[in-house]
């Protein structure tokens, strides 16, 4: 993999001090009224007057209601916005725009799903006193990290906390084991907050669908190789995980081993290597296959199914981005 860039006269374009920041939260939705509501709960409690972008693409209006609430009965600075194309990538390119347009420094993306807890925000945004830092995450509280991490480091799927392997596989580094400051090559999804002008040159996967699994990872993998992502340990937050909305264990596995081909193949002059995908990808189906024949563990037995489905849709050259309805 190579080196990340450090030369400051690169880093000092994203610069400007975090106490003159002008700062917006982005909450891209989807039919999940309930969970949103939480979610603007919990940033209301956090910091009262925020300033709140939501990106609904919701088959109905109860999600709209939620935020007209909000609007009605809130200090919150809500903004209301229907999404042009349903689709997470989507949604936050869309919100992009609109930052711009509003002239926001630094933005928030939070799922729909989590509930930031206090402190959050300042503690995030203290990690951008630091004029080289582009991104900043938090500590997830109930990330899973999963196990047999000595084996998994065998097959290229664990290493070093935070960061992209050469296999595409990605390490979490969000999580309560995680150093109290570290830097990272990528933010999840859940907290994850940029430098707008970060957005000048990159932008969120939009050949993504639905979903979009793995665009947190691809865009904060991007960002990372000329300038600082970091995670600090003082903004806490938990990812309650709505069951709405997800996919069956065969249609993950089915739909991630095809979209993380692709990005493997794409990132290849960034490290990545499709020697080490193949690798991983065989380490993978044995150590599900084992979960689920020996230990009669029903989700991993379906999610090898999918990958070995995906495998398959490789083999025929049917490998694709555009996955994720």
């Amino acid at each position: 993999m190579q080196e990340k860039a450090t030369d400051e006269a690169m880093m000092t374009p994203l610069a400007r001090r975090s106490s003159s920041l002008r700062i917006a939260v982005v909450i891209c939705t989807k039919d999940r009224p309930g969970d949103l509501d939480d979610c603007l709960q919990a940033v209301q409690r956090v910091r009262s007057d925020a300033t709140v972008i939501v990106i609904d693409a919701s088959d109905d209006r109860d999600s709209e209601q939620v935020c007209r609430k909000f609007q009605s009965s809130s200090s919150l600075v809500l903004q209301y916005v229907i999404a042009t194309q349903p689709g997470l990538t989507r949604q936050r390119n869309q919100s992009i725009g609109l930052l711009k347009e509003m002239d926001i420094d630094l933005v928030h993306f939070l799922d729909d799903d989590t509930e930031v807890l206090p402190g959050y925000f300042d503690a995030i945004e203290s990690c951008f006193d630091d004029d080289t830092v582009a991104g900043a995450g938090g500590i997830i509280l109930n990330q899973n990290i999963g196990r047999w991490h000595g084996a998994k480091r065998l097959f290229f799927l664990w290493g070093k906390r935070g960061k992209v392997l050469p296999s595409g596989r990605i390490v979490i580094g969000q999580d309560l084991e995680s150093p109290p400051l570290a830097l990272v090559d990528w933010l999840d999804g859940a907290s994850m907050s940029y430098r707008v002008a970060v957005f000048d040159e990159h932008r969120f996967d939009d050949r993504l669908r639905g979903w979009s699994w793995g665009e947190d990872f691809d865009f904060g993998f991007r960002v990372s190789r000329n300038a600082h992502l970091m995670v600090t340990a003082d903004a806490r937050c938990i990812h309650h995980l709505s069951p709405l909305n997800r996919h069956s264990a065969e249609r993950l596995g089915f739909e991630t081993t095809l979209l993380l081909y692709v990005w493997v193949r794409e990132q290849q002059q960034a490290g990545m290597s499709p020697v080490l995908f193949w690798w991983a990808t065989f380490g993978e189906l044995l150590m599900r296959y084992l979960h689920g024949i020996v230990w009669k563990e029903v989700d991993e037995l379906a999610q090898a199914r999918g990958v070995a489905r995906g495998v398959r849709e490789i083999l025929r050259g049917k490998a694709t981005r555009t996955l994720g309805e």
